[in-house]
This record gives C-alpha cells, structure tokens and sequence, in this order.
C-alpha cells in the first residue's frame, strides 16, 4: 500500500539567488494545487519594501480569503492573479483578500535583502531533511499575508 505524506511532513523550498528558505505548508485547495505545479521558477519583484510579487496566470483555487498579510506569508492573491511573499506589513487590508498557502517561520528580514529576480519553489519532504540536516538560512510557517500595492487605501 502506498504511503501517502500529509503537508504538515514537508516543507516548500523558496530560492532566491542565493538564498534559500523553507515554509511549512498550509493545508489548503490553493495549497495543494501550487504543489502540484512544482517545481517552478518564476521572476519576482519587490513591492513596496514588503513584498516579492509574481504574476500567476492561471489561477488556483480561492474560497477562503483573509485580507491582513503577515511578514514571512507565501499567498495567493486571486484579484491578480499573483503570488507574493512578505517580509513586512502595514496593516492595510489587502484589496479583494489573499489565500495564504506557507510561511517562514524565521529569517523574513533575510527578504528584504534578497534580490528580486528568479525565484524556484520546490518540494522538501521533511522527513529527509532532518535526515540529511537543513543548510538552510531560514524557516518558513503557513501564514496567509496581503498584498502592499494592491491593498484597499483611502477612496
């Protein structure tokens, strides 16, 4: 019988240059169809001096919405459609709602000075990073962020 490994035993690798985080994975329909489309490398650009942001055309799948981001936050944003990661807040509610999918759990400020650019997300199982030991600089936690450029502002 085939074993199958929940999300909460793996990890997303997130690239950018040279610095490399992990996340932990949020259980989620959006979640779970990002994996599927893994592994993937994307160009990103900051935002704001609080975001990494891609287009994603395409889509996923988006019934739960939350409309205040966090620093470390990997998500979804359906009114894009884009992805973006942050590493800072300013407590404006995100325009149309994100979906968060990971989140790192330490090291965000380590975003702020990673380049823009290519970007590779990938699959970790955990049980073989604990194996193998992370040389990562950084964890990341499912969270759910907003977007800074596409946040609701004054009317």
């Amino acid at each position: 019988m085939e074993q199958t490994t929940s999300l909460e035993q793996q990890r997303l690798s997130i690239s950018l240059g040279s610095t490399r985080f992990q996340a932990r994975l949020y259980d989620s329909p959006a979640t779970r169809e990002f994996l599927s489309r893994l592994p993937l490398t994307i160009a990103m650009r900051d935002i704001g001096n609080k975001e990494k942001y891609a287009a994603f055309p395409g889509g996923l799948e988006s019934s739960t919405l939350i409309h205040h981001n966090e620093p470390g936050q990997l998500v979804y944003w359906p009114t894009g459609p884009g992805i973006a990661i942050y590493y800072k807040t300013d407590g404006k509610p995100v325009r149309g709602g994100i979906v968060v999918m990971a989140k790192i759990e330490s090291g965000t400020e380590a975003l702020k000075d990673a380049d823009a650019g290519e970007v590779t997300f990938s699959l970790i199982n955990a049980r073989e990073e604990q194996v193998r030991g992370s040389s990562t600089s950084a964890r990341f936690a499912p969270v759910m962020p907003a977007i800074g450029s596409f946040c609701a502002g004054p009317g």
